[in-house]
């Protein structure tokens, strides 16, 4: 297991040939937990998002470490939930077909993660940009390179530092609402369809 002293790590698995962005880990967060409860293999790479200082932590340490600091327990246990919710709203969000709703649905399961609150008029900027969030959802480069675009046309998105920033973020839970919203009636209009 590693506790991230300094920096950032990500967290990435290839999936169907494609590199996806699982997570952005900063400074006070832990990866690589699962090895030390289950004794499996690694499911994830993680890669130094710039230099970074960790704390590895073996088997025999990390027993000392659970008699001798309790509240390190609780932590791992209220990150097994975080990451169980994770994997469950990824699992929506595959679910959508349509990529700009992917998209957007992304940006706020990152919010959501994040437990950063949504008020209109709030601006927000991210720890990631447009390629980091284009392998969060699975894209290729060239379906990205659209989806990026298609974005950044709506104003209240931009740039900054090569991050993504938004003006206000109810703009995000509003374009991810919409889009389920037009999954849904596709998904009916199907069905209905399908039963004639």
């Amino acid at each position: 297991m590693f506790i991230i002293q300094q920096g950032k790590v990500k967290i990435t698995k290839i999936m169907e040939n494609k590199e996806v962005l699982l997570a952005v880990l900063k400074e006070g967060d832990v990866f690589g937990e699962m090895a030390l409860l289950d004794n499996k293999p690694r499911s994830a790479s993680a890669i130094s998002y710039g230099e970074a200082k960790l704390m590895a932590v073996n088997k025999d340490n990390f027993k000392t470490m659970i008699s001798s600091q309790p509240q390190l327990v609780t932590k791992i246990i209220t990150l097994l939930a975080e990451r169980t919710w994770v994997v469950y709203r990824q699992l929506i969000n595959l679910q959508i077909s349509n990529n700009t709703g992917r998209t957007y649905d992304m940006l706020l399961v990152q919010l959501e993660k994040n437990k950063i609150q949504i008020k209109s008029n709030q601006p927000y900027t991210f720890e990631f940009g447009p390629k980091e969030l284009i392998n969060m959802v699975g894209l290729n480069a060239e379906e990205g390179k659209e989806i990026i675009k298609e974005i950044f046309q709506n104003k209240k998105f931009q740039l900054a530092d090569d991050k993504i920033s938004v003006k206000d973020l109810d703009e995000i839970k509003k374009m991810a609402e919409y889009y389920m919203k037009m999954e849904l009636l596709e998904k009916k209009r199907k069905e209905k369809h399908q039963s004639y």
